[in-house]
């Protein structure tokens, strides 16, 4: 009874702290580590995913270095395997992760560039992120269960955020608590494209869809009604490649799983419609915010054309399109960096064809290996796993973590549904 006082009290406190001060909601969050790590393991695995999929910065030592929540969870999440892990286990997906892996270490080795330097570290990470999970889930059933709950969590939380974004006028969490940061956000019309605690609102719909589709079948239904706040954050991001994302996975499911689901898709209809949110397709608006996106996607694909013709087999190196961008387009363009809004494109240009050749063998063993899942519910992950790799891979740049969670993902689904466990 007295260590779940603790518990509740250390819970209570994150919650407070998380909206006062982040560097002492850090302080607080640690003491929560160290007590499931050493009463309840299993627990630790909901806090290092939900901060994970908190994008937020904590310290910066002289700019070289930025410490984050998700590089702070990486540290808890080798800590953990240390105690959890006694025997490793091999996946055949591994053999591609390790190839992919040397592939990145030769850019690390021989760059000189600190985008490149930095990008190839990142993705690395994220390999490392993936392997040690893997390794810990499967290491204990019960384990599975507060992977989900970590990654409910972390999207509602996202949804909260984004939705008191938009209601606020800008106010949202950094450093000192809620202040207002209305300049970190993107506009359309009298309304901000929220973004919850990703940078912008492309990358908060990648965790937010995917990770919901897969999740919403491992939620019990008295929960599932919570799942409207993501479904309300999506709205106010304002994203074009969303809805074609969430419109197309309501047909699929009404077809093939439920034809309830019409009834959902009929609304949405009407949302689209009769509803500002969706307004970005037909209407530009007084800052010609869908003028200057259109313009920036059509030049990003451009330069992204010309250093695949000029490095086809091993690309310019990690982070590189970005950084490039403004070298070749129009001066009047609002943004000097701007991302190439086409995952494929983007690793071809920056890997080489080398590269998206692994990309795309990780992306088939992980969609295709779910289709042997026997359970009615598999359509909740094809659709988690082909909204990401299949649509928003198309319209966004999303091979950041989002992308290694939905392979996690599939790899731990499909290890359960072979072992019967």
């Amino acid at each position: 009874m007295f260590s779940k006082k603790i518990e509740l009290f250390l819970l209570a406190l994150t919650i407070i702290t998380l909206f006062l001060n982040l560097k002492i909601f850090i302080i607080v969050i640690s003491l929560l580590f160290f007590y499931y790590l050493y009463i309840k393991s299993e627990k630790v695995i909901s806090v290092i995913v939900f901060l994970t999929f908190t994008e937020m910065a904590i310290f910066s030592f002289g700019g070289l270095l930025t410490l984050t929540f998700a590089k702070f969870a990486m540290l808890m999440l080798l800590v953990l395997s240390f105690k959890v892990v006694k025997e490793f286990k091999f996946h055949p997906i591994f053999i591609l992760f390790s190839v992919f892996s040397l592939y990145l270490l030769i850019y690390f080795l021989f760059s000189f560039d600190k985008a490149t330097f930095r990008w190839t570290i990142t993705l690395l990470a994220n390999i490392l992120f993936v392997v040690l999970l893997y390794e810990i889930i499967i290491s204990k059933k019960s384990l599975y269960k507060y992977l989900i709950i970590g990654l409910f969590i972390a999207v509602l939380a996202n949804s909260f955020l984004a939705i008191y974004q938009e209601m606020s006028r800008g106010h949202t969490l950094f450093t000192f608590g809620i202040n207002n940061d209305l300049g970190r956000f993107e506009k359309y019309a009298n309304y901000i494209r929220v973004s919850g605690f990703f940078q912008n609102s492309n990358l908060l719909n990648a965790m937010l869809i995917p990770v919901s589709l897969f999740i919403f079948p491992e939620i019990p239904k008295k929960f599932r009604i919570l799942f409207l706040f993501p479904f309300l954050a999506f709205l106010f991001t304002f994203s074009r490649s969303a809805w074609i994302i969430v419109g197309f996975s309501l047909v699929v499911l009404a077809l093939f799983y439920n034809k309830k689901v019409f009834i959902a898709l009929f609304l949405l209809t009407l949302i689209f419609l009769f509803t500002p949110f969706s307004k970005r397709f037909f209407q530009n608006d007084a800052l010609r915010s869908v003028y200057y996106s259109n313009l920036g996607r059509e030049y990003s694909y451009k330069i992204a054309g010309k250093f695949i013709k000029k490095n086809w087999i091993f690309g310019i190196g990690p982070g590189e399109l970005y950084e490039n961008f403004a070298k070749y387009a129009p001066e009047y363009l609002p943004w000097k960096k701007f991302f190439t809004h086409n995952t494929y494109l983007s690793i071809f240009g920056e890997l080489g064809i080398l590269g998206i050749i692994m990309i795309l063998s990780i992306l088939i063993w992980s969609f295709f290996n779910l289709f042997k899942i026997r359970k009615k519910k598999k359509i909740f992950y094809l659709l988690g796993s082909f909204s990401l790799i299949f649509l928003s891979f198309f319209f966004d740049l999303q091979w950041e973590l989002q992308f290694w969670m939905i392979v996690l993902l599939s790899m731990v689904t499909i290890y359960y549904e072979k072992t019967r466990i």
